[in-house]
């Protein structure tokens, strides 16, 4: 059967065909503005306590690399034979090191720049990080790659261009753009902030560095029937023997240590207050984390 006349559809007018696209275009922005609305929700919003706290960090790895890097250059000035093996494990040791400690930078470096509004500070944090993080990495692998110490030299010409580089950054620029962003944020310094156990690492690791490197400098002019370079801790400072050679942080305790020789002896230390705890310096292979024994 054929439907009633008045059942048929009957054409919409101009005036229907205008509101019903009007309320089609309405509905489609609504819809666009729903989804910018969940994007905007999900989205990582900047985090002030995580900015200073992930910049402090950097700053522990920043100076650490630091310490490495003059640990290898005391490893090169105290060679007598550039084909000594037990130098060339001091080397590797510090390798692996600083290429952790460039992971480590890397990773506070990115915590950080997500977590700042500031494109210029973003650039600045990239300008730094970048460089130091390359040039970690750089050492780090000619060190942990060496087959002797004649090698790594010859690897750190590789680097040149790197380091002129770095000479050549306007640092003091790029930090004073970093804290006049952060300072009023992180309200106290940032050292309020740091990982409190790996900064306590840091320091333990700085310490038994500068015990090892003291331990190497006496051993270089050391004859048979000379005492042992013995280390012990007086009031704030390390003594070699009757010796003031620096500075003791707090926390740390000498645990362990042996002299058996130029080459063979180990210095240990430890914090309780630390992730990791306790590192070693020995005549074999440089800086670990662990005992001697």
């Amino acid at each position: 059967m054929f439907p009633q006349r008045d059942a048929l559809p009957v054409a919409p007018t101009d005036a229907e065909r205008q509101d019903c696209g009007m309320k089609r275009d309405l509905t489609a922005i609504l819809a666009v503005a729903v989804l910018a609305l969940v994007g905007c929700s999900s989205a990582a919003k900047p985090d002030d306590t995580i900015f200073c706290s992930s910049m402090a960090s950097w700053f522990v790895d920043i100076g650490q690399i630091g310490t490495e890097m003059d640990s290898l250059g005391e490893v090169l000035n105290n060679i007598e034979d550039i084909g000594d093996l037990s130098d060339v494990d001091a080397i590797h040791a510090l390798g692996v090191s600083l290429l952790s400690l460039a992971d480590q930078a890397e990773r506070d470096a990115t915590t950080a720049k997500a977590n700042v509004e500031d494109p210029e500070v973003i650039d600045a944090i990239d300008q730094l990080s970048s460089l130091m993080i390359r040039l970690a990495r750089g050492m780090g692998a000619a060190a942990r790659d060496a087959t002797s110490v004649l090698d790594f030299i010859g690897a750190l010409d590789g680097l040149v261009d790197l380091i002129d580089e770095m000479n050549n950054l306007d640092s003091d620029a790029l930090m004073g753009v970093i804290d006049d962003y952060g300072q009023p944020i992180c309200d106290v310094s940032l050292d309020t902030y740091v990982d409190r156990p790996r900064a306590q690492d840091t320091a333990t690791k700085a310490d038994v560095s500068t015990l090892g490197k003291e331990i190497a400098t006496y051993y270089v002019d050391w004859q048979t029937g000379d005492p042992d370079p013995v280390i012990t801790i007086s009031g704030s400072d390390y003594f070699l023997l009757d010796t003031n050679i620096g500075a003791h942080s707090a926390n740390v305790t000498i645990t362990d240590q042996y002299y058996n020789g130029p080459s063979d002896w180990c210095v240990e230390v430890t914090n309780d207050q630390g992730d990791l705890k306790t590192f070693t310096y020995s005549a074999q292979r440089g800086l670990e984390q662990g005992t001697c024994t």
